[in-house]
């Protein structure tokens, strides 16, 4: 029985913890110098608008899945090669991989850039999921408002430039 206990309270500890399994919107903190570097390299190049880390299980850039394979999985092979994929789109290869770095450092999962805003995905569950608008103009006080393919629904705003947000599919 005592061992029950223990098993429960370990589990009740490392659901509390988080452990980066599922992180709530307030467990990343708005990082002005790492966040705008990110969002001022997104928003000066034109051939990326829209990218993941490369470490989720499906991983795509520009609206085509990629098959990835860092040494530690044989990928996805319905999936098309992240080479190939960078060759045929014309993408600097370098360009993905500063990217990708940033994003890994940020903790800003994936981005979706149109024009000179960009909606960046920290995390989620089942369709409905939290992250970050940028745009170069100041944004508005709107509560919610369309971005792409998504209804975005303010949580936060952290300044004139940037909000916390809720992302619904």
């Amino acid at each position: 029985m005592m061992k029950h206990i223990i098993y429960i309270l370990l589990l009740f500890f490392l659901v509390s913890c988080g452990d980066d399994v599922i992180r709530e919107p307030h467990s990343l903190a708005y990082d002005s110098t790492s966040f705008n570097a990110l969002a001022n390299k997104i928003i000066k190049q034109n051939s990326i608008f829209e990218m993941d880390d490369l470490k989720r299980h499906y991983k795509k850039i520009n609206k085509v899945n990629v098959r990835y394979s860092n040494g530690n999985d044989a990928g996805d092979t319905a999936c098309a090669d992240l080479y190939t994929v960078i060759d045929s789109l014309k993408i600097d290869k370098a360009l993905v991989f500063d990217l990708k770095r940033d994003l890994e450092k940020t903790t800003l999962r994936e981005f979706y850039k149109s024009n000179d805003s960009i909606l960046f995905r920290v995390d989620g569950l089942l369709g409905t999921s939290w992250g970050f608008f940028y745009s170069k103009r100041p944004l508005n006080n709107t509560t919610s408002f369309t971005f792409t393919d998504f209804l975005i629904e303010n949580i936060e705003r952290v300044n004139a430039h940037w909000k916390k947000v809720a992302i619904h599919p």
